[in-house]
Order: C-alpha cells, then structure tokens, then sequence
C-alpha cells in the first residue's frame, strides 16, 4: 500500500471516510472513531475486496455479495438487503411496529397543518422500488405479505385524510409499454420518471388549475449509463437505454444547481413549488421545471420555515422512494 500498489477503484458506491480529528479530550469517542475509521479503511480494501469478488462471480459463478446486490433474471440487477432491507420489505417481512406508524403518521398530519394555516397544500408522493414494479425478475419467490407501503397507506387512511400519491399502479399498467427502471440502476427510466410526473400533476390537477405537460413534447435519444448497482461488484461495462429530451428547449433560468438545493424559475407559470426529495426526483426535475414557475429542490425531509415565508409556496411535496419511508419517523 505504501508503494502505491492500491490503485484499484473504490467499488463500495460511496467516499471513503476522512480520518477523525485526534482530540484526547473524550478518548472512549477517539477510540471508537478511530476503530470505525480502520474498518473501513484498512489497508489494501479495496485489492482484498476486489479479489473476492472476482473469484466468486467469476470462477465460483456466484453472487458475490448478495446482501449488497441481487443478480435478477435476464441480465436485472437489484438491491440487497443491506440497503433499508428492501428485498425482506417486498415480500412483506419486516413490518412497520405501530409506534412507528403512529410517529410517521403524527409527523405528516402536523406537517399538512402547519401548511394549511399558510394556505400551502401538501403532497406526499412514493416512488416505487424497482423490486416492487419489477418483482418476477427476481431470482426467486417468497410468499407476500403486507409492505410498510401497503401498512402505511391503510394506517394514514383510518386515521387521516391525508393521501399518498403511490404511482405503483401507473407504473404496473405501462412497464410492458416501455422500460420503466433501469436493469443495472436503482432507478426508474425517463420515461418511467414522466409517467410519475404526469400521475402527481394529475393528482395535484384536482385542486390547482394545472396541466402536465405532454409526452409528444419529447423525443427517444438512445445513451448508455453506468449504473449504480453493478458498480458494486466490479461490473463495469455500460447499459445501453433511451432518454427522452425535449423538441424545443424552454426559458428556464437556474438559479441555484446545487445537489442538496437546486433552485429554478419559468416565467411561462404561475404556480411555486418546494421539493422535498432523494434521487428519484433527479429523472424527474426537468418536467416540474416546465410546469411551475419556481420550483425548489431540497434533499432533507424537515421543512425549512425561513425558506417557506421567504418563497411563498403553493404546494410543498415530499417525494420518497419506498426503501426510505422510514425516514419519515424522523422529522429533527
């Protein structure tokens, strides 16, 4: 290592942590710091995890890490349950307790208060899990039972008015139409983000004056990425898939690009938004961008009040994928 001979690529999908700060002042935190540090940063990893994987995909011709990544049916790749046990979630096997039911609940309806003294409407929206729209690629079948989506959704029904705009059902009627989520990525396609823009305005449309705009107002461009899953296990190689891009290139101004905090305005709208988000808005952003005339992006899922009275908003909306509604306990 100290040669220079670790010159593989990090396949962990996320930065390698910095070395703590040396402070003798809590020596119980500085020892636990320093330990975590070591385990995720010990010499030669990357080589040593490399290695691995590659004798178990390809000379045992095995899931090299199958916590991590899925090997689906015809070339599909998943997330493991290492990532907010998401497969145990699709089958239904790791169900909200009642406490947190109650919390997420108590959380929305306080936050749909709170907006509704300002005369702001609020929307949750849940974007599906590829496991979920694409169960049948899995490598295998387990019995179902109730997801913390499905458990949710009935729970906010008996207690609330509140409503979660699920696009499961849009997008379980189109998947044969089109691709809708990516084969070696965690998230939908272009088109499959269109088709859960077009469902959340429609929702919206019943209590705003409010038109998606249409998918004529595009075209197929065909491109290759690089997914986020297939990283993992050193498979690099590019998928090819079709983006969509629009005919004619609308006046939008960017005022902000920021990941955590983009900001965008279009002179051509009426109505102003604030985005509560993940990464399943990226696919999505451009499309709210032609119909709102300000929309704000923020990667958290605590309101920023200042921002709210600063702004204005019409509409405030929490998109979630659904491997993170948990996060919705946490509202700090």
């Amino acid at each position: 290592m100290l040669l220079g001979l670790e010159n593989t690529k990090n396949n962990e999908n996320r930065e390698f942590t910095e070395l703590p700060e040396f402070n003798l002042s809590d020596p119980k935190r500085l020892f636990n710091d320093y330990k975590n540090y070591y385990e995720k940063n010990f010499g030669l990893k990357t080589t040593l995890v490399n290695s691995y994987i590659h004798i178990k995909s390809d000379v045992l011709k095995d899931n090299p890490l199958p916590n991590q990544v899925i090997n689906g049916k015809d070339g599909w790749y998943f997330l493991g349950n290492a990532h907010s046990d998401i497969l145990n979630d699709t089958f239904g096997n790791v169900p909200f307790t009642l406490a947190e039911l109650n919390e997420i609940t108590t959380n929305l309806v306080n936050i749909e208060r709170d907006l509704g003294l300002k005369n702001i409407a609020f929307y949750l929206v849940v974007a599906p899990n590829k496991q979920t729209i694409y169960q049948e690629n899995l490598p295998f079948k387990l019995k179902q039972n109730i997801t913390r989506l499905e458990q949710l959704q009935s729970h906010l029904k008996s207690y609330t008015n509140l409503k979660i705009i699920s696009l499961k059902k849009r997008l379980m009627s189109e998947k044969k139409n089109r691709p809708l989520y990516h084969k070696t990525d965690t998230h939908w396609t272009d088109y499959g983000a269109f088709l859960g823009y077009s469902e959340t305005i429609g929702v919206i449309s019943q209590d705003f004056e409010i038109k998606p705009i249409p998918l004529s107002d595009y075209h197929d461009v065909p491109t290759a990425i690089k997914g986020d899953i297939t990283p993992m296990i050193n498979i690099n190689t590019k998928e090819n898939v079709v983006s969509l891009k629009k005919n004619k290139v609308s006046k939008i101004d960017t005022l902000s690009a920021k990941y955590t905090f983009q900001h965008y305005k279009n002179q051509f709208q009426d109505l102003k938004l604030i985005m509560h988000c993940d990464s399943f808005s990226n696919a999505w952003i451009s499309y709210f961008n032609e119909t709102f005339m300000e929309t704000l992006y923020v990667r958290t899922y605590v309101l920023d009040h200042a921002l709210i009275e600063e702004i204005q908003p019409d509409i405030v909306m929490f998109e979630i994928v659904e491997r993170h509604l948990s996060n919705l306990t946490n509202q700090k």
